[in-house]
């Protein structure tokens, strides 16, 4: 009663403790409680402890003005933190302070008066373009350790079919067999498992995608079989790897379903279907993607515009 008593008078307190237990009970997956951590890091280091009567506009604004002059730790530059961090950080504090108010803590939700960002910015959403996925793919065809292989395997997968890592993880020899049976992916997201809104996805998959699949298989039992672990953080890593060596910048595994949505986009794709792909239960998620490609064509209309003066400037006849 006196470790309660303590927990609903100290918000990183109550956090701390909630995070651990939604996590028992399987209501978050691992990454997402590793993500939730790092924003209780944050806030604790701005204060360590928070009574709740303190959780007001003033307090939250505080915080987040506080965050945009913090150094990214896991950069060696001395950048700053980046919106979509911030913005991150400040949606799982308010919805941890939401299931406080669920929790019948005495509490108004700060968030409703604070002018801050809880959600990312549409242009932060990071993505390769044709010509890069291009480049991975040519590195992919050549002789290379069996971590980059089996990564980069994973990272094109999510590329091809949008698949988020925790569902590339998944597949083995029988249900490839069935894949390939059927001639399309069928399966419950790792992420909707975890929260039990289960949604079946039905997924194409092409001869180019179903390759990938069955190399990811054989890579994994090779990996086994040499008694080495191609976990998802190792891959995080290898990718970082292969960044350096094409010279392009990849920011993680969930950045090849980005690829995927946005380039289904450009060469044409309808957006309804690819919300349906992409297990979207709001358009509005999906059209995020859409909005990306408009920018692109907005600067490519620039280029044209000055595709065509320097032509003007130029004193050779046109080609007929």
């Amino acid at each position: 009663m006196y470790y309660n008593y303590l927990r609903l008078q100290d918000f990183v307190l109550y956090m701390s403790d909630k995070i651990k237990e939604r996590y028992r009970r399987k209501k978050i997956s691992e990454n997402t409680k590793k993500s939730q951590t790092t924003a209780l890091l944050w806030l604790s280091d701005y204060r360590k402890k928070i009574p709740f009567k303190d959780l007001n506009k003033k307090f939250i604004e505080g915080f987040e003005s506080w965050m945009q002059k913090q150094n990214n730790k896991r950069t060696k530059e001395k950048k700053k933190l980046d919106g979509n961090t911030i913005a991150n950080v400040m949606k799982y504090v308010k919805a941890y302070i939401n299931l406080a108010i669920d929790d019948h803590i005495p509490i108004e939700n700060p968030f409703v008066k604070a002018d801050v960002k809880t959600v990312q910015d549409v242009k932060m959403i990071e993505h390769l373009r044709p010509r890069d996925v291009a480049k991975l793919i040519k590195y992919y065809r050549q002789e290379i350790p069996i971590g980059e292989k089996l990564t980069l395997c994973r990272f094109l997968i999510a590329c091809h079919l949008s698949l988020r890592i925790s569902d590339i993880l998944k597949p083995n020899e029988s249900k490839l067999e069935y894949y390939k049976a059927v001639g399309k992916l069928i399966f419950h997201p790792q992420k909707q498992e975890l929260t039990k809104k289960l949604k079946t996805v039905y997924v194409h998959i092409d001869e180019y995608a179903m390759k990938y699949m069955e190399d990811c298989v054989e890579l994994q039992i090779e990996a086994i079989k040499r008694g080495l672990k191609i976990s998802e953080p190792y891959g995080r890593k290898a990718l970082k790897t292969i960044s350096n060596k094409l010279g392009m910048e990849i920011a993680g595994f969930h950045m090849g379903r980005h690829t995927f949505a946005t380039n289904y986009i450009r060469f044409g794709g309808k957006v309804t279907n690819l919300q349906y792909i992409m297990g979207h239960s709001n358009i509005n998620t999906t059209m995020r993607y859409v909005h990306i490609v408009e920018e692109d064509t907005d600067e490519d209309m620039i280029s044209l515009s000055r595709g065509y003066l320097a032509f003007m400037n130029t004193k050779k006849e046109p080609v007929k």
